[in-house]
């Protein structure tokens, strides 16, 4: 038998319970522990908002189908951020710097990492960066170009470094021995 209260249904862990009491709209029916809601007022709040959800997903889907419609968004996007660039800048740069670690966290994982992994792999270089040993006030996730993947946090720096270099060991490696050949 179901808990009588909501409040005995949460301490028991159950989803629902049952009062006996109607609810506001007359339902003599269990009640969701999650929501208080009656499991009748529930099934009706879903049977009226399926046609809503269906008209959406058809909007939705001719959207897709209709490269003239995609055509037109990216013209109009386009055309706002020409006309409110600083105002798009700015905002973009509020947030970022407002979410920091959210917005690493999102660059993190199309790379194939988490949060928790960049700063585990700062930790365990002892906050140094790996390439050039100092000590930066932030690090910057560095990847592979070819794959994508997260390959370590380093200074920006090396990170530019390693960019121009396009990844190129040979190229890194020339540049080892120009130093050294014009090195005092």
């Amino acid at each position: 038998m179901a808990p009588a209260t909501r409040k005995l249904a949460r301490a028991q862990n159950s989803t629902r319970y049952f009062t006996g009491k109607p609810c506001v709209r007359g339902h003599v029916a269990e009640r969701v522990t999650s929501r208080g809601l009656c499991v009748e007022c529930l099934r009706e709040a879903e049977r009226l908002s399926e046609p809503r959800k269906r008209r959406r997903r058809a909007r939705y889907e001719a959207g897709k189908r209709d490269p003239e419609k995609g055509k037109m968004k990216r013209e109009n996007d386009k055309k706002y951020y020409e006309k409110n660039r600083e105002r798009v800048v700015a905002r973009a740069a509020s947030y970022q710097r407002a979410n920091l670690d959210r917005v690493r966290d999102n660059r993190l994982r199309r790379m194939g990492a988490s949060l928790e992994q960049f700063k585990l792999y700062v930790e365990s270089n002892d906050g140094r960066c790996p390439i050039c040993l100092g000590r930066p006030e932030s690090f910057v996730a560095d990847h592979d170009h070819g794959t994508g993947l997260f390959r370590g946090a380093i200074c920006s720096g090396c990170n530019s470094l390693l960019g121009y270099a396009k990844d190129d060991p040979s190229t890194l490696q020339r540049a080892i021995l120009y130093i050294g050949a014009h090195h005092e």
